[in-house]
């Protein structure tokens, strides 16, 4: 059965066509406003990851994905072990989530 989830479904599409490799400067970046998101975007971020990584059987579905680790304050990623898709994905929801009307 496969589940939908439509944001990383919209997003996964923005993207499709124009997936390109980020410089560490843009995943620092981007590392860096993602830590300034509320709980509540960190956790469509984590979201969004775990989608990806159900997506794609290649990637093992009993661990936490991309070596992530379980810290006290939650979660925590290296951007840099995400594929390039999936960054592209995430690049795409910061600059909407930047862009948003309803602040």
């Amino acid at each position: 059965m496969t589940t939908k989830f439509p944001l990383y479904d919209s997003l996964n599409n923005l993207v499709s066509n124009e997936v390109v490799s980020l410089t560490p400067e843009i995943q620092l970046d981007l590392s860096q406003k993602i830590k300034k998101f509320d709980r509540n975007a960190h956790e469509l971020i984590y979201a969004l990851i775990k989608a990806y990584q159900i997506k794609n059987p290649e990637i093992n579905q009993h661990t936490l994905p991309f070596d992530g680790k379980t810290l006290k304050s939650g979660l925590k990623f290296d951007m840099t072990k995400f594929p390039e898709r999936l960054q592209n994905i995430l690049a795409k929801f910061v600059e909407l989530h930047e862009n948003r009307t309803d602040v």
